[in-house]
């Protein structure tokens, strides 16, 4: 019976002890999670913050409720901030690497820090994925500010301003919010769209204007 007891007690302890590893991560991705939601809305929209957290990031997953948040507005404490910057390049293990290699912090649309790993410098040109959909977002608004475009014309694609074709109807401002009706799906595994526009295909461009619609307009 002892050793029976003593399993039991080992085998619930493994148990605790792997729901706080996994609540404790839980909570950490939580945190981050809030955070980036919160930055954006409150110093980017100029929304608040207690507005954004109760209908923006609450109700995404009953652990939030364990999440508490406070932002401030006032001025940047530079000592602060200079510590965190440090300690995203700093590596948690060998087996755990973060692989920073560079940050740039823009508040109240000035760069007040900035931090690069070698050889990466603020001229290195760096992969930017889905963030380089934000800066064509922008790079348009400048266009359509200019009245060198207009959001709701149809899109200057060649290909698509062929007599009959429906794609020709398709405009910027549908286009920009990934609404075009396109028959594309961003699934990344072998023999799909995303994988083979990205690794497949000798133009990203052509092998989505060459789509056909699925939506209609």
């Amino acid at each position: 019976m002892k050793n029976k007891f003593k399993i039991l007690l080992i085998v619930l302890a493994v148990i605790v002890g792997v729901v706080l590893y996994l609540l404790n991560s839980a909570l950490i991705i939580g945190s981050g999670y809030a955070a980036k939601y919160l930055c954006s809305q409150v110093f980017m929209a100029e929304r608040n913050a207690d507005v954004v957290f109760d209908q923006d990031v609450a109700p995404t997953h009953p652990l939030f409720r364990f999440v508490s948040h406070q932002v401030n507005t006032a001025d940047v404490d530079q000592d602060r901030l200079q510590t965190v910057m440090q300690k995203a390049f700093q590596e948690p293990s060998e087996t755990s690497m973060r692989n920073t290699h560079a940050i740039v912090v823009v508040y109240k649309d000035r760069i007040i820090a900035e931090k690069y790993q070698a050889p990466f410098t603020k001229f290195t040109p760096i992969l930017g994925w889905s963030m380089t959909k934000s800066v064509t977002n922008a790079l348009v608004g400048i266009l359509v500010g200019d009245g060198r475009l207009d959001l709701f014309k149809p899109a200057p694609v060649k290909v698509w301003q062929t007599s009959g074709d429906e794609r020709g109807t398709i405009t910027l401002d549908q286009m920009l919010r990934m609404s075009s009706g396109l028959d594309f799906e961003e699934v990344y595994g072998p023999f799909k769209d995303a994988t083979d526009m990205l690794y497949n295909s000798k133009s990203m461009a052509d092998f989505a204007a060459a789509k056909s619609l699925r939506t209609g307009i």
